[in-house]
């Protein structure tokens, strides 16, 4: 617990903008950011604020060959729920927050993830995905279940639609 009587310390960590950097999260003095500094399609890094010079910050997941990593949020204290963009669909993906380990890669169709709710006190998720073929489905998942399996939580159909007729080729 920090106590917050006095003046706070401010810490130094960029002075110039030559890279994007986004708060993902923190424990404790170890602050979690999403980065394109060295990496065009974007890594996760870890600053420790008592320690905060750039040779000493750490690479929790490094930057893809590839795929553009577009979000990540931090869920259930512990996870890190990623989003990438893969050719032309999206790719969401779980880590561990203190290793950066892949535990999960949801499974999805080519489509995007159009909405996301899970923050880092929840242990479940909800994400919404939009495709060609289906005008939106939301998924939900129970990060406290061993599996870790998404389910439909809601689906929106077509009257007189029948998506498994088509096929939706990358």
């Amino acid at each position: 617990m920090f106590d917050l009587a006095g003046i706070l310390q401010w810490v130094k960590l960029i002075d110039n903008f030559e890279a994007e950097y986004e708060y993902v999260t923190n424990e404790g003095t170890v602050f979690t950011f999403k980065t394109n500094r060295h990496s065009p399609n974007y890594r996760l890094i870890n600053i420790d604020f008592s320690d905060p010079e750039e040779s000493k910050w750490k690479v929790l997941i490094p930057e893809h060959e590839r795929d553009v990593l577009e979000w990540v949020a931090c869920v259930r204290s512990n996870f890190l729920v990623l989003c990438y963009l893969h050719d032309v669909k999206n790719i969401l993906q779980l880590h561990d927050l203190a290793t950066g380990a892949h535990l999960k890669t949801f499974p999805l169709e080519v489509g995007s993830i159009v909405g996301y709710s899970g923050q880092k006190k929840d242990s479940e998720i909800f994400y919404q995905f939009t495709s060609f073929l289906s005008p939106g489905i939301i998924y939900h998942c129970d990060l406290t279940k061993e599996e870790l399996e998404p389910r439909v939580f809601r689906e929106v159909t077509v009257k007189g639609f029948d998506p498994s007729v088509y096929q939706t080729i990358q």
